[in-house]
């Protein structure tokens, strides 16, 4: 709690023209609402949910759902991520709150990922210029692709929305954000991803450590087709047990990185009943299939 409230005081502004933004950064990546979120159902601290309520707000002005959509062919900066910290922002600061304007604003931007998609439905991903995603990638200026990191991303906050609504868009963009990762984002080892999906990426080393955020995805996947898609369980659990073996952890980032989310896909692929559909005990997995009762 004392590294939220550090966070909370001396690293977000709380007046003026950019109040919710960080101190340093006017990107929307560091303003982290998820944690207010944390903090407010351990604590109810009222200062907590007041702070969270100015970030958010930040959040989706300077990202509105509007700059969710991607159309085909346009060359301006976009990346998953950006867009990944408001959804996840708006849908965190709903479930503290329960107010259904931001239940609102979570499913349009959902619509408009879903619509960035569609512009490229043979493909399913989140496509975008990946020279103007990053200069100095060594992407061509007519190359599009995505990130597979980052997708993992903004799959958390897709997910944590489906997980509320059942929303239909958002069952069908996570299952086409999963097939792009495995049919575009996979290195050639078959158990890590590429960096970037773009030609100078291809032949090179993955990158164990960023298993972990894309990983949780296919747990998902796997539970929302009902334990049918066996193909998302099987790369899913190469994703996992590579980058448990071969992760690095040795700085707060990577680290980060690396649990965030990583230990959902282990609840998502935990079937609540057996073979024969008796409920299983309690003891015998890590949550309950419909994540209402946690042990």
């Amino acid at each position: 709690r004392k590294e939220l409230l550090a966070y909370r005081e001396r690293e977000i502004l709380h007046e003026g023209p950019d109040a919710g933004r960080h101190v340093t950064y006017h990107q929307t990546r560091y303003v982290y609402t998820e944690a207010m979120a944390d903090d407010y159902f351990l604590t109810g601290d009222p200062r907590t949910r007041e702070v969270a309520k100015t970030m958010v707000e930040y959040q989706t002005r300077v990202f509105p759902p509007s700059k969710a959509f991607y159309p085909r062919g346009a060359t301006n900066f976009w990346t998953e991520r950006e867009a990944a910290s408001p959804l996840l922002g708006v849908v965190s600061y709903y479930e503290m709150t329960g107010e259904d304007r931001f239940l609102e604003l979570a499913r349009q931007y959902v619509a408009n990922l879903y619509k960035t998609q569609q512009e490229w439905p043979a493909r399913g991903g989140f496509i975008h210029n990946l020279y103007a995603h990053d200069t100095e990638e060594g992407a061509r200026q007519d190359e599009y692709g995505g990130s597979p990191f980052m997708t993992g991303l903004l799959l958390e906050g897709i997910i944590r929305y489906h997980r509320l609504t059942g929303d239909e868009t958002a069952a069908r963009s996570i299952f086409m954000a999963l097939d792009w990762l495995m049919n575009e984002g996979l290195a050639s080892d078959g158990s890590t991803f590429l960096y970037l999906t773009s030609d100078n990426y291809r032949g090179e080393a993955g990158h164990p450590d960023l298993n972990m955020l894309v990983a949780h995805g296919f747990g998902y996947g796997y539970k929302l087709s009902g334990y049918a898609r066996t193909d998302y369980l099987e790369l899913g659990t190469r994703l996992f047990q590579r980058g448990t073996q071969d992760a690095f952890l040795g700085k707060r980032k990577h680290f980060n990185q690396n649990f965030r989310s990583s230990g959902h896909f282990l609840a998502y692929i935990a079937q609540p009943t057996t073979a024969a559909g008796e409920l299983r005990p309690i003891g015998d997995i890590l949550y309950q299939g419909d994540f209402e009762y946690g042990s």
